[in-house]
Protein backbone atom coordinates (compact mmCIF):
# COMPACT_ATOMS: atom_id res chain seq x y z
CA UNK A 1 0.00 0.00 0.00
CA UNK A 2 2.44 2.33 0.82
CA UNK A 3 4.86 1.42 -2.62
CA UNK A 4 1.87 2.46 -4.27
CA UNK A 5 1.20 5.47 -2.31
CA UNK A 6 4.50 6.30 -3.76
CA UNK A 7 3.76 5.73 -8.01
CA UNK A 8 0.44 7.69 -7.46
CA UNK A 9 2.93 10.79 -6.07
CA UNK A 10 5.18 10.25 -8.86
CA UNK A 11 2.94 9.53 -11.71
CA UNK A 12 2.37 13.24 -12.60
CA UNK A 13 5.80 13.96 -13.37
CA UNK A 14 6.49 10.63 -15.34
CA UNK A 15 3.35 11.74 -17.09
CA UNK A 16 4.75 15.16 -17.90
CA UNK A 17 8.01 13.96 -19.04
CA UNK A 18 6.44 11.03 -21.43
CA UNK A 19 4.09 13.69 -22.83
CA UNK A 20 6.88 15.93 -23.76
CA UNK A 21 8.88 13.48 -24.90
CA UNK A 22 6.56 12.38 -27.59
CA UNK A 23 5.57 16.18 -28.41
CA UNK A 24 9.20 16.75 -29.30
CA UNK A 25 9.22 13.48 -31.65
CA UNK A 26 6.69 14.95 -33.33
CA UNK A 27 8.51 18.27 -33.90
CA UNK A 28 11.37 16.55 -35.14
CA UNK A 29 8.99 14.15 -37.76
CA UNK A 30 7.58 17.01 -39.61
CA UNK A 31 10.60 19.11 -39.70
CA UNK A 32 13.45 15.93 -40.22
CA UNK A 33 15.56 17.05 -37.85
CA UNK A 34 18.33 14.79 -36.70
CA UNK A 35 17.18 11.85 -34.75
CA UNK A 36 20.61 11.62 -33.17
CA UNK A 37 19.94 14.62 -31.38
CA UNK A 38 16.66 14.11 -30.14
CA UNK A 39 17.35 10.70 -28.50
CA UNK A 40 20.91 12.15 -27.02
CA UNK A 41 18.40 14.71 -25.36
CA UNK A 42 15.31 11.96 -24.56
CA UNK A 43 18.29 9.95 -22.77
CA UNK A 44 19.13 13.02 -20.68
CA UNK A 45 15.74 13.82 -19.77
CA UNK A 46 14.70 10.18 -18.68
CA UNK A 47 18.21 9.83 -17.00
CA UNK A 48 17.20 13.22 -15.12
CA UNK A 49 13.87 12.17 -14.18
CA UNK A 50 15.01 8.61 -12.73
CA UNK A 51 17.53 10.54 -10.57
CA UNK A 52 14.45 12.59 -9.37
CA UNK A 53 12.30 9.19 -8.67
CA UNK A 54 15.32 7.76 -6.51
CA UNK A 55 15.40 11.17 -4.98
CA UNK A 56 11.87 11.24 -4.07
CA UNK A 57 12.02 7.91 -3.44
CA UNK A 58 14.42 8.56 -0.27
CA UNK A 59 12.92 11.21 0.82
CA UNK A 60 9.25 9.08 1.18
CA UNK A 61 10.87 6.54 3.08
CA UNK A 62 11.97 8.96 5.60
CA UNK A 63 8.59 11.08 5.63
CA UNK A 64 6.94 7.48 5.86
CA UNK A 65 9.17 6.24 8.54
CA UNK A 66 9.23 9.90 10.19
CA UNK A 67 5.12 9.70 10.23
CA UNK A 68 5.22 6.25 11.61
CA UNK A 69 7.37 6.95 14.89
CA UNK A 70 5.27 10.19 15.42
CA UNK A 71 2.25 7.94 15.39
CA UNK A 72 3.77 5.44 17.57
CA UNK A 73 4.87 8.58 19.91
CA UNK A 74 0.94 9.54 20.10
CA UNK A 75 0.01 6.20 20.68
CA UNK A 76 2.31 6.19 24.13
CA UNK A 77 1.00 9.40 24.86
CA UNK A 78 -2.48 8.30 24.61
CA UNK A 79 -1.69 5.54 26.64
CA UNK A 80 0.45 7.03 29.45
CA UNK A 81 -2.27 10.06 29.24
CA UNK A 82 -5.19 7.45 29.98
CA UNK A 83 -3.49 5.83 32.37
CA UNK A 84 -2.59 8.90 34.23
CA UNK A 85 -6.37 10.01 34.10
CA UNK A 86 -7.23 6.39 35.25
CA UNK A 87 -4.64 6.80 38.30
CA UNK A 88 -6.00 10.01 38.87
CA UNK A 89 -9.68 8.80 39.04
CA UNK A 90 -8.80 6.37 41.27
CA UNK A 91 -6.79 8.12 43.22
CA UNK A 92 -10.04 10.53 43.65
CA UNK A 93 -12.50 8.14 44.40
CA UNK A 94 -10.39 6.73 47.07
CA UNK A 95 -9.84 10.59 48.44
CA UNK A 96 -13.95 10.98 48.09
CA UNK A 97 -14.63 7.51 49.95
CA UNK A 98 -12.16 8.16 52.42
CA UNK A 99 -13.60 11.71 53.23
CA UNK A 100 -17.11 10.27 53.19
CA UNK A 101 -15.61 7.87 55.89
CA UNK A 102 -14.17 9.98 58.45
CA UNK A 103 -17.57 11.83 57.95
CA UNK A 104 -19.47 9.23 59.98
CA UNK A 105 -17.53 9.08 63.33
CA UNK A 106 -16.84 12.88 63.07
CA UNK A 107 -20.84 12.90 63.52
CA UNK A 108 -21.32 10.27 65.80
CA UNK A 109 -18.87 12.02 68.07
CA UNK A 110 -20.66 15.15 67.89
CA UNK A 111 -23.74 13.16 69.12
CA UNK A 112 -22.10 11.35 71.55
CA UNK A 113 -20.71 15.11 72.90
CA UNK A 114 -24.31 16.50 73.02
CA UNK A 115 -25.72 13.78 75.09
CA UNK A 116 -22.69 13.94 77.59
CA UNK A 117 -22.75 16.37 80.56
CA UNK A 118 -21.25 19.73 79.54
CA UNK A 119 -17.89 19.81 80.89
CA UNK A 120 -15.03 21.92 79.39
CA UNK A 121 -13.37 19.12 78.15
CA UNK A 122 -16.54 18.24 75.77
CA UNK A 123 -16.34 22.00 74.91
CA UNK A 124 -12.71 21.73 73.75
CA UNK A 125 -13.83 18.14 71.81
CA UNK A 126 -16.79 19.81 69.95
CA UNK A 127 -14.49 22.42 68.73
CA UNK A 128 -11.89 20.31 67.68
CA UNK A 129 -14.37 18.58 65.90
CA UNK A 130 -15.99 21.13 63.95
CA UNK A 131 -12.01 22.23 62.82
CA UNK A 132 -11.88 18.33 61.60
CA UNK A 133 -15.27 18.64 60.02
CA UNK A 134 -13.98 22.02 58.53
CA UNK A 135 -11.15 20.75 56.93
CA UNK A 136 -13.03 17.16 55.60
CA UNK A 137 -15.95 19.63 53.70
CA UNK A 138 -12.59 21.89 52.60
CA UNK A 139 -11.17 18.53 50.55
CA UNK A 140 -14.34 17.25 49.43
CA UNK A 141 -15.33 20.69 47.78
CA UNK A 142 -12.00 21.73 47.01
CA UNK A 143 -12.48 18.44 44.60
CA UNK A 144 -16.02 19.39 43.10
CA UNK A 145 -14.53 23.40 42.50
CA UNK A 146 -11.47 22.36 40.91
CA UNK A 147 -13.05 20.28 38.33
CA UNK A 148 -14.66 22.65 35.69
CA UNK A 149 -16.75 19.44 34.33
CA UNK A 150 -18.50 19.08 37.42
CA UNK A 151 -21.96 20.16 37.70
CA UNK A 152 -22.90 23.45 40.01
CA UNK A 153 -26.03 22.98 42.16
CA UNK A 154 -27.84 26.88 41.53
CA UNK A 155 -30.90 27.01 43.69
CA UNK A 156 -32.61 30.57 44.84
CA UNK A 157 -32.23 30.99 48.46
CA UNK A 158 -32.18 33.18 51.54
CA UNK A 159 -28.68 34.57 52.69
CA UNK A 160 -30.27 33.72 56.33
CA UNK A 161 -30.51 30.14 55.32
CA UNK A 162 -26.71 29.99 54.26
CA UNK A 163 -25.85 31.77 57.11
CA UNK A 164 -28.12 30.92 60.54
CA UNK A 165 -26.51 27.25 60.30
CA UNK A 166 -22.96 28.38 60.54
CA UNK A 167 -23.52 30.45 63.22
CA UNK A 168 -25.38 27.93 65.46
CA UNK A 169 -22.19 25.70 64.26
CA UNK A 170 -19.72 28.08 65.97
CA UNK A 171 -21.95 29.79 68.16
CA UNK A 172 -20.19 28.18 71.06
CA UNK A 173 -16.45 29.43 69.96
CA UNK A 174 -18.23 33.18 69.81
CA UNK A 175 -18.48 32.51 73.50
CA UNK A 176 -15.57 30.91 74.45
CA UNK A 177 -13.97 33.89 71.92
CA UNK A 178 -15.95 36.52 73.87
CA UNK A 179 -16.47 37.78 70.62
CA UNK A 180 -20.05 39.53 70.36
CA UNK A 181 -22.04 39.01 67.04
CA UNK A 182 -23.60 41.49 65.58
CA UNK A 183 -26.21 40.50 63.08
CA UNK A 184 -29.84 40.85 61.65
CA UNK A 185 -31.36 37.98 59.78
CA UNK A 186 -30.81 38.92 56.15
CA UNK A 187 -34.23 37.62 53.81
CA UNK A 188 -32.40 38.60 50.39
CA UNK A 189 -32.74 36.00 47.70
CA UNK A 190 -29.99 34.98 45.64
CA UNK A 191 -29.41 32.43 42.93
CA UNK A 192 -26.14 30.41 43.84
CA UNK A 193 -25.29 26.86 44.55
CA UNK A 194 -25.72 27.28 48.51
CA UNK A 195 -23.44 24.42 49.66
CA UNK A 196 -20.44 26.34 48.30
CA UNK A 197 -21.89 29.82 48.91
CA UNK A 198 -22.11 28.48 52.44
CA UNK A 199 -18.50 27.24 52.15
CA UNK A 200 -16.77 30.57 51.48
CA UNK A 201 -19.15 32.02 53.85
CA UNK A 202 -17.47 29.74 56.45
CA UNK A 203 -14.30 30.15 55.95
CA UNK A 204 -14.56 33.88 56.61
CA UNK A 205 -16.19 33.43 59.81
CA UNK A 206 -14.14 30.99 60.60
CA UNK A 207 -10.89 33.24 59.82
CA UNK A 208 -12.69 35.67 62.11
CA UNK A 209 -12.76 33.80 64.91
CA UNK A 210 -9.32 32.15 64.82
CA UNK A 211 -7.90 36.17 64.70
CA UNK A 212 -10.10 38.13 67.01
CA UNK A 213 -10.68 37.18 70.83
CA UNK A 214 -12.55 39.75 72.97
CA UNK A 215 -13.79 41.86 69.48
CA UNK A 216 -16.83 42.48 67.26
CA UNK A 217 -17.99 40.68 64.46
CA UNK A 218 -20.34 42.01 61.97
CA UNK A 219 -22.91 40.35 59.37
CA UNK A 220 -24.65 42.77 56.95
CA UNK A 221 -26.18 42.50 53.13
CA UNK A 222 -26.78 45.80 51.10
CA UNK A 223 -27.10 46.29 47.20
CA UNK A 224 -26.19 42.82 46.53
CA UNK A 225 -23.05 42.92 48.47
CA UNK A 226 -22.55 40.67 51.73
CA UNK A 227 -19.87 42.17 54.17
CA UNK A 228 -18.35 39.98 57.07
CA UNK A 229 -16.42 42.83 59.21
CA UNK A 230 -14.42 42.06 62.47
CA UNK A 231 -12.00 44.26 64.35
CA UNK A 232 -9.66 41.87 65.10
CA UNK A 233 -5.53 41.49 64.34
CA UNK A 234 -6.00 42.79 60.89
CA UNK A 235 -3.61 41.99 58.04
CA UNK A 236 -0.53 44.49 57.47
CA UNK A 237 -0.16 45.93 53.97
CA UNK A 238 2.53 43.98 52.66
CA UNK A 239 0.96 40.77 53.52
CA UNK A 240 -2.66 41.96 52.04
CA UNK A 241 -2.33 40.82 48.18
CA UNK A 242 -1.43 37.23 48.84
CA UNK A 243 -4.23 36.19 51.46
CA UNK A 244 -5.88 34.43 49.14
CA UNK A 245 -2.44 32.37 48.04
CA UNK A 246 -2.56 28.40 48.62
CA UNK A 247 -0.74 27.37 51.67
CA UNK A 248 -0.37 31.67 52.68
CA UNK A 249 -1.39 31.95 56.26
CA UNK A 250 1.27 35.03 56.88
CA UNK A 251 2.54 36.10 60.23
CA UNK A 252 -1.10 36.11 61.92
CA UNK A 253 -1.44 32.38 60.22
CA UNK A 254 1.73 31.60 61.91
CA UNK A 255 1.20 32.85 65.33
CA UNK A 256 -1.95 30.56 65.14
CA UNK A 257 -1.70 26.84 65.14
CA UNK A 258 -4.50 26.04 63.44
CA UNK A 259 -3.89 28.34 60.65
CA UNK A 260 -3.78 25.73 57.35
CA UNK A 261 -3.64 28.81 54.84
CA UNK A 262 -5.95 26.90 52.83
CA UNK A 263 -9.45 28.96 53.87
CA UNK A 264 -9.04 31.96 51.85
CA UNK A 265 -7.64 30.34 48.89
CA UNK A 266 -10.81 28.15 48.66
CA UNK A 267 -12.85 31.35 49.35
CA UNK A 268 -11.18 32.43 46.11
CA UNK A 269 -11.33 29.38 43.81
CA UNK A 270 -15.23 28.90 44.60
CA UNK A 271 -15.84 32.85 43.93
CA UNK A 272 -14.45 32.56 40.47
CA UNK A 273 -16.30 28.95 39.72
CA UNK A 274 -19.63 31.08 40.74
CA UNK A 275 -18.83 34.28 39.43
CA UNK A 276 -19.26 35.78 43.18
CA UNK A 277 -16.87 38.54 43.32
CA UNK A 278 -14.73 38.62 46.59
CA UNK A 279 -12.27 41.29 47.82
CA UNK A 280 -10.46 42.26 51.03
CA UNK A 281 -10.07 45.46 53.06
CA UNK A 282 -7.63 45.26 56.36
CA UNK A 283 -5.56 47.10 58.62
CA UNK A 284 -3.03 45.99 60.94
CA UNK A 285 -4.89 46.32 64.33
CA UNK A 286 -7.56 47.48 63.37
CA UNK A 287 -9.51 44.69 61.77
CA UNK A 288 -10.59 43.08 58.28
CA UNK A 289 -13.29 43.44 56.21
CA UNK A 290 -14.66 40.62 53.05
CA UNK A 291 -17.39 41.25 50.82
CA UNK A 292 -19.04 39.21 48.53
CA UNK A 293 -20.86 40.03 45.45
CA UNK A 294 -23.70 38.70 44.05
CA UNK A 295 -25.11 41.12 41.41
CA UNK A 296 -23.24 39.22 38.85
CA UNK A 297 -24.80 35.58 39.70
CA UNK A 298 -26.57 36.15 36.07
CA UNK A 299 -23.82 35.65 34.06
CA UNK A 300 -23.14 31.93 35.45
CA UNK A 301 -26.24 31.00 34.08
Amino acid sequence: MKFNAFIKQIIPSILITISSLIIFAILFALYSLDWTIYLGGAGLVLLILAFSIAIQFVTYKQQVSLKEELQETQNTLKEVKFANIQKERALEDYFMLWVHQIKTPITASKLLLESAQTTPLNQQLKQELISIDNYTNLALNYLKVSHTDSNLNYDKVTLDQIIAPLLRKYRTQFIQSNIKLHYEKIEAEVLTDPNLAQVMIEQIISNALKYNKQGDLWISYSKDVLAIEDNGQGISEENLPRVFERGYSGMNGQLNEKSSGIGLYMVRLISKRLNHPVSIKSELGEGTTLTIEFNTFEETL
